[in-house]
């Protein structure tokens, strides 16, 4: 089974603070993050770790390196390097309404410190709330990933949640339309609910996605929202290539400000 974990503030907190003690004083500048940038879930793959010194650990610092810098300004960029059996294929997305500065920020962040929360494994994925991360030494670009890995509702419960969730899964229903439609496979939509308060909704799929593909990622995700969200104000749900979330405040930038594209990173 793989290894995967949620870590909230304090805990993810502390483990950057045993990884600190252990590290080198020359390594403590590039340990302390804030807290924005720990990520909200990650997961680490199976198998026999790699060699530090190894081909597969050398193409994977370059991988990253190559992911970082391209994704940062396009939002979205995914790419190989190596060859078979060293071979390794990444990608990095951020979130549609991100801005390029905190693109950047996120990318930077989440390539440098994958190998803190999955040291040497030869696949790792983590989210985080501006950008997702995700290489593997196996070609996943072929593949769709519709499966949930993080689900979470909010701690809030909601007035009325037979009406509420009426309103939430049509307003998930149209915005999963509207991803499938969108060539950067990302959608955001704002509903009333009773006259006095609104959900908002935003939705995200890997834009190499067919919009098929896509729809139906999402589809599973809103299938899953009676069971992880029920009756709460707000919930998330994070997969492998599509991802949801809905509050009761805005919590998405209005204005869409990457130009995310398909370009590979090699």
């Amino acid at each position: 089974m793989a290894i995967s974990f949620f870590f909230s503030f304090l805990s993810t907190s502390f483990l950057l603070q045993v990884l600190i003690i252990l590290s080198s004083p020359a390594t403590l500048p590039n340990l302390v993050v804030p807290a924005s940038a720990h990520p909200l879930y990650f997961n680490c793959s199976d198998g026999d770790n790699f060699a530090p010194s190894s081909p597969f650990a050398s193409n994977l610092n370059l991988l990253l390196r190559s992911l970082a810098s391209a994704g940062s300004t396009t939002g979205f960029n995914w790419g190989s390097f190596g060859r078979y059996p060293d071979q390794v294929y990444g990608l990095v997305l951020c979130r549609g309404d991100t801005t390029p500065e905190l693109c950047r920020k996120c990318i930077d962040n989440a390539t440098r410190e994958i190998s803190l929360y999955c040291p040497r494994k030869r696949g790792a994925s983590a989210w985080y709330d501006n950008c997702r991360l995700r290489y593997s030494n196996t070609n996943f670009s072929s593949s769709v990933d519709y499966g949930s890995k993080f689900v979470k509702g909010s701690n809030e419960d909601i007035m009325d949640p037979d009406r509420f969730y009426m309103v939430l899964v049509q307003m998930m229903n149209d915005l999963a339309l509207a991803a499938a439609a969108d060539p950067g496979r990302f959608a955001t939509k704002a509903v009333d609910v009773n006259g006095s308060s609104k959900i908002y909704g935003l939705v995200q799929c890997t834009p190499t996605l067919p919009g098929g593909n896509c729809y139906r990622c999402l589809q599973q995700q809103i299938s899953e929202l009676r069971t992880c969200c029920d009756g709460k104000v707000g919930g998330r749900i994070l997969g492998g290539d599509c991802n949801l979330r809905h509050e009761l405040y805005l919590f998405y930038n209005l204005r869409r400000t990457l130009p995310i594209t398909t370009s590979p990173a090699h």
